[in-house]
């Protein structure tokens, strides 16, 4: 039993310390290869494969100066609708932090018309590893409206960190993000499950 448990233990270290570390966090930007949208307000069901139910949302600050477009806010789009009108016009970058762990942050973007870099940050909300150069080639148009009251199509990239990350940093100005989601980090799920098996075999 003591074996067991002290296995359990190395795994926990392990895992733990793979999932933290801020070695590199070196980004990979590509085009969304699927989505699921309905209805008139965007409601997004799956993109990548990857349904709602397994996606979260961040939250997103814009950075000063203040955008052009007062009215839809970035920081405004924090949900899974791509009725939400968002907007940083005017703004150098914005960041979007997630609670935990993050392996996957999907982008939909009005228009899919902008360029610039983005970057991972860490809990802290510290830059990680290299900023990564995007641009209109890294997204794909899903075919729906961004906003009944702004309307543009809505266009979708897939950004993956080689380590998992809690937030991302978008230097672009005029970036639209209609919606930052992500893919919770699997390791995490991975230890919190042999946690509580250590504590049920423990009881037993």
């Amino acid at each position: 039993m003591k074996k067991r448990f002290l296995h359990t233990l190395v795994a926990l270290v392990v895992l733990s310390s793979w999932a933290i570390s801020p070695a590199r966090a070196d980004l990979t930007i590509a085009p969304l290869t699927s989505w699921e949208i309905t209805g008139d307000m965007g409601d997004v069901l799956a993109l990548d494969g990857i349904p709602v139910s397994g996606l979260i949302t961040g939250t997103t600050a814009s950075a000063d100066p203040p955008g052009q477009s007062p009215d839809e806010p970035a920081e405004g789009a924090d949900d899974f609708s791509l009725h939400t009108a968002a907007c940083a016009d005017g703004q150098e970058f914005l960041t979007t932090m997630f609670g935990q762990e993050v392996a996957t942050i999907l982008v939909p973007e009005k228009s899919g018309n902008d360029s610039g870099t983005m970057q991972g940050l860490d809990a802290m909300g510290d830059p990680v590893g290299n900023a990564v150069a995007f641009s209109p080639a890294d997204f794909v148009s899903t075919g729906y409206r961004a906003s009944l009251g702004h309307a543009q199509t809505a266009f979708g990239t897939a950004i993956t960190p080689d380590i998992p990350i809690h937030g991302l940093l978008i230097t672009a100005p005029g970036i639209d993000p209609v919606s930052i989601m992500a893919v919770p980090e699997p390791a995490m799920v991975v230890l919190l499950g042999l946690g509580g098996l250590t504590l049920l075999r423990r009881k037993r």
